[in-house]
């Protein structure tokens, strides 16, 4: 008979058979990050299933998510993530210096795991670096993706293609071009406070350094074979996406769901979980400054209003204080003529309307809106409140534990229904999922699989 046991890292051994369990490779992988990085547990979720990516893209997956990595100032660990991830992510290429050919054939040849630092600066930096990271990164995103350059000399010259795709994370300070952002997942850290994590030095001397870069060696190795063994499950799988997910947001998340499901456990759930507060939380950057105008008027709309005139609708734009309106240009806020200009492309334009008093003003109604919305923003108005990212434990996979209108019912579990979890939260009686909102009409939805049902008491 076998016995299980910790060696103290996190690496579960069966003396038995003198093997590593692998099915718990993520639960380790994330434990390894929670010592060394300060996130979110959305942020944190995240970040094992992305490096067991990095092992199992190849052949199995059309798409492959970017890492965003950023934060509001210096010091907040955006390096420290890069050089964990170097150590257990498949054929990591964390360079600080190399052409833009070199770069172009290593990552045609090799697929590697690209970590780029200071990714604001060096798309600002070198006008041909610059070129050809935005090539890679425009286009790496999709396995077909190619880049294209003239190579050869004189009469000899002619064209030739870099295949792009490869994972990569992106670590910098502000906002990365709508191209690449809509590709990403956006980790979002903060600084933490003095010894709160540990000391990141697999190169120092002495014992704990050289234990360190063997646990990162074994966790690299453990990762690598948990994908060769589940390589062809994996790109024969098709995984359930929320249903508020957006075309790109579900490319972005079934490899990393693909690879929650071969897990299975609380993954598949907590991964969801993740992802549906990382796309909905002002946490993630939206994908442009044009889709960020579109969600905050359908939040001004809210389920009752029908119509505003021009300046009302400003008005109510600049008193929202986490979008950009208050200082759109220059310090001064939004204006009617600039929302009409940003409103444009989407065939929105003001129109004659009449107010309460009679007054026959320029405005917006709802029916304008009503298309885009249901193209461009993925929370439906029937949901009560925003969703918020705070976990009720620590242990809970559940983004939704202290959300005011989170469905805390008693009673036992039926198709559609409510029952209360393991965890003390209520979870859908058909998925398991703790994503259960109230819907204002009555009864509960499941965010993760869609299921309605009426409430149990």
């Amino acid at each position: 008979m076998s016995t299980d046991s910790s060696n103290g890292h996190g690496m579960h051994l069966d003396f038995g058979t003198n093997s590593v369990s692998y099915d718990r490779i993520a639960d380790d992988l994330l434990a390894l990050f929670q010592r060394f990085i300060f996130a979110g547990d959305a942020e944190l979720t995240v970040l094992p299933l992305w490096t067991l990516h990095s092992h199992a893209f190849l052949g199995v997956s059309s798409f492959t998510p970017y890492l965003n990595i950023t934060s509001a100032e210096k010091g907040s660990g955006k390096t420290r993530l890069l050089e964990v991830l170097h150590g257990v992510v498949r054929q990591p290429l964390m360079t600080a210096s190399i052409s833009p050919a070199a770069l172009a054939r290593t990552v045609d040849k090799e697929q590697p795991t690209m970590l780029l630092d200071e990714l604001d600066a060096l798309l600002k930096g070198d006008k041909e670096m610059s070129e050809a990271l935005r090539g890679i990164l425009n286009s790496g995103f999709n396995a077909k993706g190619k880049f294209t350059r003239m190579v050869g000399n004189g009469a000899a010259m002619h064209p030739e293609h870099f295949s792009t795709f490869c994972p990569k994370a992106l670590a910098g300070i502000g906002t990365l071009p709508d191209t690449v952002s809509a590709r990403s997942i956006t980790v979002r850290l903060k600084r933490a406070e003095r010894g709160s994590r540990e000391s990141f030095r697999p190169d120092g001397m002495g014992k704990a350094s050289k234990a360190l870069s063997k646990e990162l060696e074994a966790l690299r190795k453990r990762s690598e074979e948990w994908a060769a063994r589940h390589n062809q499950k994996l790109a024969d799988s098709e995984p359930q996406c929320p249903p508020d997910f957006l075309d790109r947001q579900r490319d972005i998340s079934e490899p990393l769901l693909a690879i929650a499901d071969q897990l299975g456990g609380e993954w598949p759930v907590r991964a969801r979980s993740a992802l549906l507060a990382l796309f909905t939380s002002q946490a993630a950057e939206d994908t442009s400054i044009y889709y960020r105008l579109l969600a905050d008027i359908k939040q001004i709309f809210g389920e009752e209003a029908t119509r505003f005139t021009s300046g009302e609708l400003v008005e109510k734009l600049v008193e929202i204080e986490t979008s950009p309106w208050q200082e759109w240009r220059h310090g001064k806020p939004m204006t009617p003529h600039t929302l009409a200009r940003l409103l444009k492309p989407f065939g929105i334009f003001p129109k004659t309307i009449r107010t309460d008093s009679a007054a026959v003003v320029r405005g917006y109604t709802r029916e304008s809106f009503l298309a885009d919305w249901k193209r461009y923003v993925a929370l439906p108005v029937a949901v009560e409140n925003e969703l918020c990212s705070t976990l009720k434990s620590a242990c809970s996979p559940s983004v939704y534990g202290a959300c005011s209108n989170v469905a805390v019912e008693k009673g036992g579990a039926s198709q559609g229904g409510v029952k209360r979890g393991v965890s003390g939260l209520p979870e859908c009686g058909q998925c398991g999922s703790t994503a259960m909102y109230r819907l204002p009409a009555g009864g509960t939805e499941c965010r993760t699989c869609g299921a309605t049902g009426e409430t149990l008491q």
